[in-house]
């Protein structure tokens, strides 16, 4: 899968994947992995490098991160 998928769709389980928010312009684009035990239940999408997270109506598309080159 290396297309778009609606963010209904995205992984849950603690895994890193790659969101937009095509609501924006231009479009913004996160690493970010599910967190269920965020701070706040309201911003459950939790940036891979930093310490902030995005509100769960954020992000309206996910893909998984490609394999990294060998």
């Amino acid at each position: 899968m290396n297309t778009w998928q609606p963010i209904e769709t995205a992984l849950r389980d603690g895994t890193s994947i790659l969101i937009v928010n095509n609501r924006t312009r231009p479009a913004m684009m996160a690493v970010v992995y599910w967190d269920e035990d965020s701070r706040s239940k309201d911003c459950p999408w939790s940036v891979d490098d930093a310490d902030f997270a995005y509100h769960r109506d954020y992000p309206t598309h996910w893909m998984p991160l490609p394999e990294p080159p060998e």
